[in-house]
């Protein structure tokens, strides 16, 4: 994050808190790690590519690494705890299904003594880190936020297990690098393909093609502007044959190159 009001930094995480006064927009300048937020006040949004992600007070986001987010504040003031952190092996974030407008992004909402509780925990966090950068004070520190990220991720398992479970199994499914088999998926999920398509579509507002499509092209946005991967090294990590494959796929989707529109986004 820009702009940090307090920050604390060791023990593998850095956790602040930022109160904006105007309306504005940045980055996030860490993306080796998962980082969260959970807003106070105000309005914002978080992005990625063309994706976004409207934020209210009482949202607490997760949101994974590799990927450079951008943030606007655009109802202030804009006051937010911001975290980065290593997961460790009893944090189970695997078995989540991002549940936003963008691809990577997590959230859930809390309200009344909850919210306060979530916030004093947070607080908590920040001044142990604060008074004592090294030694049990920050193991401490790490600790209560662990709490809080299993807190979000209880809360979204439980949304989820509000939704049809084939949804759920089949949204996982589709970002894996064989999710391109149609067959294979609604397979897995115990369904014939048509009926697969038909309740994909009707639960999501998306064909699942389509879900698959928009996710892996968002992603690959963010490797050509952030990233000096090759394009066979974007074609790879999309889970995609080729470079020429994953050329023609961008271009259907952005309608430029990716040479080009990593040229473009670099002012090249």
């Amino acid at each position: 994050m820009a702009d940090e009001a307090s920050i604390s930094s060791s023990h593998g995480f850095v956790i602040g808190m930022n109160r904006h006064g105007e309306v504005r927009q940045f980055r996030q300048s860490i993306s080796d790690r998962w980082g969260g937020l959970f807003l106070l006040e105000g309005e914002g949004t978080i992005a990625l590519g063309d994706a976004r992600q409207p934020l209210v007070p009482g949202d607490f986001i997760l949101y994974e690494p590799f990927h450079v987010h951008s943030f606007a504040a655009v109802a202030i003031p804009w006051t937010y705890f911001w975290f980065h952190f290593a997961v460790r092996p009893h944090i189970k974030l695997e078995s989540m299904t991002a549940n936003t407008a963008v691809p990577d992004v997590y959230l859930a909402h809390f309200d009344g003594a909850e919210r306060e509780l979530v916030a004093r925990t947070l607080r908590e966090a920040l001044e142990l880190k604060l008074q004592s950068l090294e030694g049990e004070g920050g193991a401490l520190s790490f600790l209560l936020i662990e709490t809080v990220i299993q807190r979000l991720c209880d809360r979204i398992q439980e949304a989820e297990t509000l939704l049809d479970p084939r949804i759920v199994r089949a949204r996982r499914l589709l970002l894996l690098a064989d999710g391109s088999d149609m067959e294979s998926v609604a397979r897995e999920c115990g369904m014939s393909h048509t009926a697969f398509y038909n309740l994909f579509r009707r639960k999501t507002g998306s064909s699942p093609r389509a879900f698959r499509e928009h996710a892996l092209m968002e992603r690959a946005k963010q490797y050509l502007e952030y990233t000096g991967f090759s394009m066979q090294e974007i074609a790879t990590q999309l889970g995609m044959p080729d470079q020429f494959y994953f050329s023609v796929r961008f271009k259907k989707y952005t309608g430029l190159t990716p040479s080009r529109y990593r040229a473009e986004k670099r002012g090249l």
